[in-house]
C-alpha cells in the first residue's frame, strides 16, 4: 500500500509557442500564476508563467495508480494531455519521474514518448516529498531547475569547414532526447568503410563526392543529394569511387525500435523525378515508417524567385531544412533566419515556420520531417 504514496513529478520546460498557434491567441488561461488544479482524477498541477517568450513551467504531482487505467493502460493527467494537444505551448523535457515497479514505469515511460515528450538524459526515478500545498510544489519545481537539459535551438546552422567541429548542433527536442547533426568525411583515399551503431538510428545526406554503398545484398552508386537512412544493428559498408572526398550531412538519434531489424534503405538521387508546380517544383525522396520514427517524410523543393513557400504553419513534426542553391530567409516563431547554400534550418515542433527565397534566381532545398505518431 506504501507504493501509492509516492507521488509521481514531471517538470517540464515549456518554451513559449507563437501566439497565433493557440486556438484563443492567448497563453493557456486555465492554469493562472501560482493557483493549484485539481482534475477528475485528483491530480494537482501549478503552473509558473515566467513571461512572454521566456521559461515556462508546470509541476504536475499524482500517485502511480492515477496514471494506470481499470485494465492497466496508462493515461497522463488532462492537465499535460491539453496544453500539448493545444499547440499553445510545447514540451521539451521530462526530467524527473518515481515509480518502484518496473513494469508500470515502462508503461508510463511508453506513453510519455507516445506524446512526444522526451526522457532527458539525466532522468531518474526517485521519490520526491509529497506536495500538498502550492509552497511545497514551488519548491519541489526550484529544486528539480538544476536537472533541466538545454535543447536544440530552432535556427539556421553553417556546415562546418572541418571534421574538427563537425557538430552542427546537438541536444534534446521534442521527439528525442539526444539528437546530433554533424558533418562526416570519408578521404579518396580511404579504405571502404563500415558503416553501423547497435543503439541508433541514423541517415547520411551526402554533399559532395561519389561513392557506392552496400547494405546486406543490394549495392548502390551515391551522387550528391543521395540518402542513406541506417537503422540501429544494420551495417552499410561505404567507398569513394570519385576523384573528391566524400562529404555528408549525418543526422543520428538513440533508436527504440527493434535492433538489427533490416529497415535500412538508400535513395539515390539520380532515381527521383522533378515534379513542377505554380511556386517552382518538388523531387519526392520518401514518405514512410523507421524502426524509432512511424513518420519519417523526405523532398526536395525548388522556389522560384520572390516566392514564399506557404504562410507560417505549425505541425508535431520537427523538420530539418538543408538549403541546396541560392538564399532564403526563414520565419521561425517570431524570428528570422538568413541561409545558403549548406546552410541547416532547425524547425522545432509546433513552432510557426515559412521559408522564402531572397534571390534572383530559383533557390532549392532538401526538407525532411519526422514525428513519434504515424497518420499525418
Amino acid at each position: 500500500m506504501y507504493r501509492y504514496l509516492l507521488p509521481i513529478f514531471f517538470l517540464l520546460t515549456l518554451p513559449v509557442v507563437a501566439q497565433q498557434a493557440s486556438p484563443n491567441g492567448r497563453y493557456y488561461e486555465n492554469l493562472p500564476h501560482g493557483k493549484v488544479l485539481r482534475d477528475v482524477a485528483g491530480a494537482r498541477a501549478v503552473y509558473l508563467p515566467a513571461g512572454r517568450d521566456t521559461l515556462h513551467s508546470i509541476v504536475i504531482l499524482t500517485t502511480p495508480e492515477r496514471l494506470l487505467d481499470s485494465i492497466g493502460g496508462v493515461y497522463l493527467p488532462w492537465i499535460l494531455d491539453n496544453l500539448i494537444a493545444q499547440g499553445a505551448i510545447r514540451a521539451t523535457a521530462a526530467v524527473l519521474r518515481s515509480d518502484p515497479d518496473t513494469s508500470d514505469r515502462n508503461r508510463i515511460l511508453a506513453e510519455i514518448n507516445r506524446m512526444g515528450v522526451p526522457v532527458a538524459a539525466t532522468a531518474r526515478w526517485e521519490p520526491v516529498p509529497t506536495a500538498k500545498t502550492t509552497a511545497a510544489m514551488l519548491a519541489a519545481l526550484l529544486a528539480g531547475e538544476q536537472h533541466l537539459p538545454e535543447h536544440v535551438d530552432g535556427g539556421s546552422y553553417p556546415f562546418p569547414e572541418n571534421t574538427e567541429d563537425a557538430v552542427l548542433y546537438a541536444g534534446p527536442t521534442a521527439h528525442f532526447p539526444d539528437l546530433v547533426m554533424e558533418r562526416w568525411d570519408l578521404a579518396i583515399e580511404a579504405a571502404p568503410t563500415l558503416v553501423n551503431s547497435a543503439d541508433r538510428e541514423q541517415i547520411f545526406i551526402l554533399r559532395e563526392g561519389n561513392g557506392t554503398v552496400e547494405v546486406g545484398d543490394s549495392s548502390w552508386s551515391l551522387t550528391p543529394e543521395s540518402v542513406l537512412l541506417l537503422a540501429a544493428g544494420d551495417s552499410a559498408m561505404v567507398r569513394s569511387t570519385g576523384e573528391a572526398a566524400l562529404v555528408a550531412y549525418r543526422m543520428h538519434y538513440p533508436n527504440s525500435g527493434p535492433v538489427g531489424s533490416g529497415a535500412s534503405f538508400v535513395v539515390p538521387y539520380k532515381t527521383l523525378t522533378f515534379q513542377p508546380h505554380d511556386r517552382g517544383g518538388q523531387w519526392k525522396y520518401f514518405e514512410r515508417s523507421t524502426p524509432t520514427c512511424p513518420y519519417y517524410e523526405m523532398h526536395k523543393t525548388q522556389l522560384n524567385p520572390g516566392i514564399k513557400s506557404h504562410e507560417p504553419h505549425v505541425h508535431a513534426a520537427a523538420e530539418i531544412v538543408i538549403m541546396i542553391e541560392g538564399t532564403t530567409e526563414m520565419e521561425i516563431g517570431d524570428h528570422r533566419y538568413t541561409g545558403q547554400a549548406g546552410d541547416v534550418y532547425y524547425l522545432p515542433s509546433q513552432v510557426p515556420h515559412a521559408i522564402r527565397n531572397t534571390g534572383e534566381s530559383s533557390g532549392t532545398y532538401l526538407a525532411f520531417q519526422w514525428d513519434s505518431q504515424s497518420g499525418h
